[in-house]
């Protein structure tokens, strides 16, 4: 096929006229889109298409990033607190109990260890009401330091009457408090949050029980049975640890230092427990499921 030239001078191929080179063409002379639109119409429409799917990816990424964020905190706050609330609910035989001091009458005990199977027997059915093991003592007579004192009737050792600093004596007190009140809320905590954990899963299924929704489940169920059993091992092989440390190595005696290991030993372990049986529900779970 050859080139026709017009009167023009616009060489034409088949009917198409050819702009000479250096020559911008208009838009109105751009040949129409396959659409039927005009090439700047076109242009837009695609830029505008194109803009709302990046902000669809934007939006579906963001969502994604939030769920597992939720996820992440909700797993280490919820297992952190079935783990205190096991520890607290179990019947553990150590327990570090906040007490109220009384100077007028000679009390300045602020916090103590306490054996939960020692001391007097009475109650129906009978059980023993409990005896201090540590206790510490705020400044009185005969005594115008704060102290450590340990119970001779239970460590067989005269009480040595430890002095601490009233920082220290603060610090005893502040941390028995705040183990209460952390105990107490604990248990709320850990619902609320395994709630949380729960809908955000039924969320990322599509708002049905699907993948995310079991495996959650299987993670909350695993906590749950994990803090429990991790702080009755963690209490029982604290307190022979602590007991073994404390009458080979610490200078304390075997009895305090199995009070002090029986009550960090069934916290760690509550918690230790809740994370491991999480994890463990959660493999169990995506077993059944996959």
């Amino acid at each position: 096929m050859g080139q026709k030239v017009d009167n023009s001078g616009v060489a034409k191929n088949n009917g198409a006229a050819q702009v000479p080179a250096g020559q911008r063409i208009a838009p109105s002379n751009l040949p129409p889109s396959p659409s039927g639109g005009s090439p700047a119409v076109t242009n837009g429409r695609a830029g505008a298409a194109s803009r709302r799917g990046e902000v669809a990816n934007y939006g579906s990424t963001r969502r994604a990033q939030i769920e597992r964020q939720i996820e992440l905190g909700g797993r280490i706050v919820g297992n952190t607190a079935k783990g205190i609330d096991a520890d607290r609910t179990l019947p553990q035989r150590y327990r570090f109990r906040s007490i109220q001091p009384d100077p007028a009458r000679g009390k300045t005990t602020v916090a103590a260890v306490m054996d939960t199977q020692a001391g007097k027997v009475s109650g129906t059915p009978p059980k023993p009401r409990g005896a201090t093991v540590i206790r510490f003592d705020g400044p009185h007579r005969g005594s115008p330091t704060p102290h450590i004192n340990l119970n001779p009737q239970l460590t067989g050792l005269p009480d040595p009457h430890t002095p601490i600093s009233p920082r220290a004596l603060s610090i005893a007190g502040g941390s028995a408090r705040a183990f209460e009140v952390v105990g107490r809320v604990a248990r709320p905590v850990a619902i609320v949050t395994d709630t949380v954990r729960m809908a955000n899963a039924f969320h990322a299924d599509g708002n049905q029980v699907g993948r995310n929704t079991l495996v959650t489940g299987g993670s909350v169920a695993g906590g749950w049975a994990g803090a429990a059993g991790g702080a009755w091992l963690g209490a029982k092989g604290g307190a022979a640890v602590g007991g073994f440390v404390g009458a080979w190595f610490g200078g304390v005696g075997a009895v305090p230092g199995a009070a002090i290991g029986g009550v960090i030993g069934g916290i760690a372990g509550g918690i230790a427990g809740a994370f491991a049986g999480s994890a463990a529900g959660e493999t169990a779970a995506e077993s059944v499921v996959n």
